[in-house]
Order: structure tokens, then sequence, then C-alpha cells
């Protein structure tokens, strides 16, 4: 789930999230992320925070 909050309107995606995680020493990174949200298919205005 992402939450997005702009002028005082909360907007909800939900969807499905995948990460890769690669070993890096004693810590972990994100090799990669994948977002597919449930209504891809409906209009999304101006999302700054897009993954």
């Amino acid at each position: 789930m992402i939450v997005e909050l702009r002028r005082s309107i909360q907007t909800i995606y939900s969807g499905r999230f995948e990460h890769k995680l690669r070993k890096n020493g004693n810590s972990w990174k994100i090799a990669s992320k994948k977002v597919e949200l449930i209504n891809n298919n409906e209009f999304i205005g101006n999302l700054s925070f897009l993954l």
C-alpha cells in the first residue's frame, strides 16, 4: 500500500510490491523494486514518489 497526502487530500494506492535484495558486506541493498498497482488502468495524477 502506498499513501499519498497532497493539499490535504489523502489517496491510497494498493497493489503488489516486490523487492530483490543483494548482500553487501554485513548489510543488504535493494537491487530492484517492482510495483503492480491494482487499479493500473485508471488515471493517476502526478505521482512525484512513483517507485
